[in-house]
């Protein structure tokens, strides 16, 4: 039984369709197909991913527009041209400041600060709530001597240090001012940011918050880069850092093509 349907001068008849007996289906056309098939070769031959540098070029990149500079420009720009921009440096950090704080208290539907009063906890955004604490960390970061203040807070800080709160004994929990021995590992290492510059500073000196961070490791960055090969012959190269391989890890799994006993296994090129 065919069915012709044109949905611009057709009125669609739910009950005709579903009395049809049979299964109404979706055919998409045969190119649809050849797409498919062209990004993912089921006939063993290499599967190319894109790489860190490539997927930045993509316009759904979140911080597509960050400007490369160097903390030595930013030093020297006016900070109302800068507001509303994000840059791109590349700096090592070396020093934790504790003066303000490792934490700050927020509400448990947002991240945004919280005003304490007679009544209790306010949230500007979502009224009277429940305060919970937040990791917030102030960095010295520096490049080529140039030293800039920067903090990071949230959700990113915890991935930048390890630092869980609620993992925190008694003493480092009640101590606002020492920072926890845990961040201290993240000192003397390299890190590619993506920095802004707050609506207010902490200190006297201009402040920046890190909207994201990569970490510059020699592991992932150096001549020899890793590729990742599995049981069946099938070798995907190109995997160039940690951000990128679980996404594909991912993906991997919902492969129905893939056997049951196959091993993912890291060698070099």
């Amino acid at each position: 039984m065919s069915l012709s349907f044109d949905p611009k001068i057709d009125e669609f008849d739910i009950m005709s369709t579903v009395n049809l007996g049979t299964n109404p289906f979706l055919q998409l056309p045969d190119s649809h197909s050849g797409i498919t098939k062209h990004r993912f070769p089921c006939n063993g031959s290499p599967v190319t991913m894109l790489s860190g540098a490539d997927t930045e070029a993509l316009s759904a990149c979140p911080y597509y527009g960050a400007y490369n500079t160097k903390i030595a420009s930013l030093l020297i720009m006016n900070p109302l041209a800068m507001k509303g921009l994000k840059f791109k440096v590349t700096a090592k950090i070396i020093k934790l400041q504790s003066k303000v704080g490792w934490y700050y208290h927020s509400g448990n539907c947002c991240s945004a600060g919280i005003e304490s009063t007679r009544c209790g906890y306010q949230c500007q955004v979502h009224g009277a709530t429940i305060p919970q604490k937040n990791l917030r960390l102030s960095l010295v970061i520096e490049e080529d001597s140039f030293k800039l203040q920067a903090v990071v807070f949230g959700t990113l800080a915890y991935r930048l240090t390890g630092v869980n709160v609620t993992a925190l004994t008694l003493a480092e929990w009640m101590n606002f001012l020492q920072i926890p021995s845990a961040a201290g590992h993240i000192l003397d290492k390299q890190y590619e940011f993506i920095l802004g510059i707050l609506n207010h500073s902490y200190g006297p000196a201009l402040t920046f918050k890190v909207y994201r961070f990569l970490p510059v490791d020699a592991t992932f960055l150096g001549t020899t880069k890793p590729t990742l090969k599995c049981s069946t012959g099938i070798q995907l190269s190109k995997i160039i850092s940690p951000c990128t391989l679980w996404p594909f890890m991912l993906w991997i799994g919902c492969l129905e093509s893939f056997p049951s006993n196959t091993h993912l296994l890291w060698t070099s090129c």
